[in-house]
């Protein structure tokens, strides 16, 4: 498994989290754990309800103010730089020191 570890219980924690911000999201949620301690991951499989375009998809989910599209060409190595381009996005949450 190398250092990406599953979570057993479907669902995770994940989907009654992310209710709490919208409470109309219909999601069952999968959990992975992976080494990081400034941020974590989740991945997304979605199901539409009715057909869309691909970009009515996308501009639903660049009008979130808590997600941002990454592609592999824009050349982020690490999950670390994952983190710096989410805060200059200004989509990190940030802690208070």
């Amino acid at each position: 498994m190398n250092t990406l570890v599953p979570e057993p219980e479907i669902p995770s924690h994940q989907g009654p989290d992310a209710q709490k911000v919208d409470p109309d999201l219909d999601v069952v949620t999968m959990a992975v754990k992976v080494p990081e301690t400034i941020a974590h991951l989740h991945y997304w499989s979605v199901q539409l309800t009715r057909n869309a375009e691909k970009e009515e998809v996308l501009d639903a989910f660049r009008a979130s103010s808590r997600i941002a599209l990454v592609r592999t060409a824009d050349g982020l190595t690490a999950i670390n730089t994952n983190k710096e381009l989410m805060a200059d996005l200004d989509r990190a949450v940030r802690q208070p020191i």
